[in-house]
């Protein structure tokens, strides 16, 4: 299961890793992007699917859904903010998305140091 919808970026890369590595792609992909429509199939079927480590810690443990490490590391994916021209951000919403991009930078910056 893949949180995304086809075509989109997250669906593009999973089939595009397959296809690098030799490798054909499930056959059969569920795409949900309800995190709650997620939890109850994980919970409630025979189903794999990807999340965020902090996605997994913060709604999927507490719900006794286990982890399948994968010691293969997928490609990364563009995450972009989508802000209305004529509604400027609150001052709240703003020191979020600075804290977002912050964040950002310092997982980028981890990420450079460790190759």
């Amino acid at each position: 299961m893949l949180p995304c919808e086809t075509g989109d970026d997250i669906d593009k890369s999973f089939i595009g890793y397959f296809e690098k590595i030799g490798l054909p792609p499930p056959s059969r992909i569920l795409r949900c992007q309800s995190l709650s429509t997620s939890l109850m199939l994980l919970k409630t079927t025979d189903l794999i699917g990807i999340a965020t480590e902090s996605t997994f810690q913060l709604d999927m443990k507490q719900h006794k859904i286990s982890t399948l490490r994968v010691s293969e590391t997928f490609p990364e994916i563009v995450i972009s903010t989508v802000i209305r021209r004529d509604h400027p951000l609150t001052s709240a919403a703003q020191r979020f998305l600075s804290c977002i991009e912050e964040a950002a930078k310092l997982l980028a910056f981890s990420r450079a140091q460790s190759r």
